[in-house]
């Protein structure tokens, strides 16, 4: 069976959000070494391996994108798992985030937020779609 052309655009998004959050995460990376230089002492350590860890997890969640991006490419029945594993993670994470409530100033953020969650909304619904299930070659009940 042919590849759906959501999957592709899913695929190809998944490795370009990749490789974007992989060169934040090598900048945030490398740049933890210039704020240790700058703030000197404990506060500059500390400042420096915070940094470190968040550009570490970035190049890592990066690597986990590309990954799934290049499985959904091929349609690894695994890699669509994932990015419904993802997507629904990331939902959990914009809902806790909506009912945290954020002050009316951060009005845009918010919205940002809700679009977000709309679209992995999206991505849940469309990766468990009958004629995407069959694609990846996992049996779909008949109706």
């Amino acid at each position: 069976m042919a590849r759906p052309t959501g999957v592709t655009i899913l695929g190809v998004l998944g490795i370009l959000v990749g490789a974007f959050a992989f060169l934040l995460g090598v900048v945030v990376f490398l740049g933890s070494a210039f704020a240790a230089r700058m703030l000197a002492g404990v506060p500059g350590f500390l400042v420096g391996i915070g940094a470190a860890m968040v550009g570490g997890f970035l190049m890592l969640y990066a690597i986990l994108h590309i990954v799934v991006g290049i499985g959904l490419l091929n349609l690894a029945n695994w890699a669509r798992v994932l990015a419904i594993v993802l997507a629904a993670i990331q939902l959990a994470f914009t809902a806790l985030t909506i009912l945290h409530g954020a002050p009316i100033f951060f009005f845009v953020f918010a919205f940002r937020r809700l679009i977000i969650a709309a679209i992995d909304i999206l991505i849940l619904w469309y990766l468990s779609q009958p004629h995407v299930k069959r694609a990846f070659g996992e049996p779909v009940a008949a109706a």
